[in-house]
């Protein structure tokens, strides 16, 4: 064989070994490297943020009115992208989680995470600050980590953000401008395990204030207090802070209504922790009969 064809072999060699581990390299990609890319795109350029996401991911947005109720919105990625847009049009924008609570199992992940965001007036010195509790379900799809649902929660006015998911040196560094330490990523875990609220460290707790958490309790005619009369029954609190009815095999035709208009009026929980990671957690109540 020919020196020519022997160095034209050497080259092809090469080229499939740099395209091997081009690929290696995103199938490597981690989903809070996903993350971190999220939060640089919309501080940076929100519109670039629309790659991240999956077809028909969608963004709901909860924030407080003069009287503390809670407002949710459902929004699109491209509704949620053009409103970023917007105020990015007229502000500077940097956002960055302060604290990650990872869980990762084969193709799908679950990040709750307490964000910073720090919006500054263009062609001017006012600076608005904000926290806020936010969810993000990742799939991996094609290599990549990609976004189907963001849940974003703005801070309770009557309810401070637990000192667990903003400790106070970091919160000192941010609002100094400086960037926090990253986040340790959590290993994988059984998605399947499901907690007690007397088997975890922290059990969850509900980011209303607890004048409405009690409103709403008594609205559809249930407590978290075992009476007579009542019959129990249980929510499912998720690792993201989401809330979902589970055991309602006790209760009648209108209690099953009662309790599932209940458990969907309700605002995202801060998720139950064990070993600093968050969990899934059951919570018994009883409605009456």
């Amino acid at each position: 064989m020919s020196n020519r064809n022997n160095h034209l072999l050497l080259l092809i060699g090469i080229f499939l070994s740099l395209a091997a581990g081009m690929d290696n390299l995103k199938a490597q990609e981690s989903p809070t490297s996903a993350l971190d890319k999220y939060f640089k795109l919309v501080s940076m350029e929100p519109s670039m943020a629309k790659m991240l996401f999956m077809e028909g991911a969608t963004v709901t947005t909860i924030t407080y009115n003069q009287s503390e109720q809670p407002i949710a919105r459902n929004l699109s990625v491209a509704g949620f992208l053009s409103d970023l847009q917007a105020v990015d049009s007229g502000y500077s924008i940097k956002m960055e989680p302060v604290v990650l609570l990872n869980r990762e199992h084969k193709s799908t992940t679950r990040i709750f995470c307490s964000v910073y965001a720090r919006f500054a007036e263009d062609g001017s010195t006012d600076t608005l600050l904000s926290r806020s509790m936010q969810s993000f379900t990742f799939v991996e799809f094609e290599n990549q980590w990609k976004i189907t649902s963001i849940s974003i929660q703005n801070e309770h006015p009557s309810i401070p953000i637990p000192s667990k998911l903003w400790p106070q040196d970091l919160t000192y560094d941010l609002f100094k401008g400086q960037s926090p330490a990253p986040a340790a990523e959590v290993s994988a875990y059984d998605p399947n395990k499901v907690y007690t609220a007397k088997e975890v460290d922290e059990p969850p707790v509900y980011t209303g204030s607890e004048k409405e958490f009690r409103k709403k309790l008594s609205t559809w005619g249930v407590d978290d207090a075992n009476m007579e009369g009542r019959t129990p029954f249980t929510v499912l609190i998720e690792e993201d802070g989401s809330a979902k009815l589970d055991y309602v095999n006790d209760l009648s035709g209108p209690q099953i209504e009662k309790a599932k208009s209940m458990v969907e009026s309700m605002s995202l929980w801060y998720p139950a922790i064990v070993d600093k990671a968050s969990v899934k957690c059951r919570l018994i109540f009883y409605i009456n009969e």
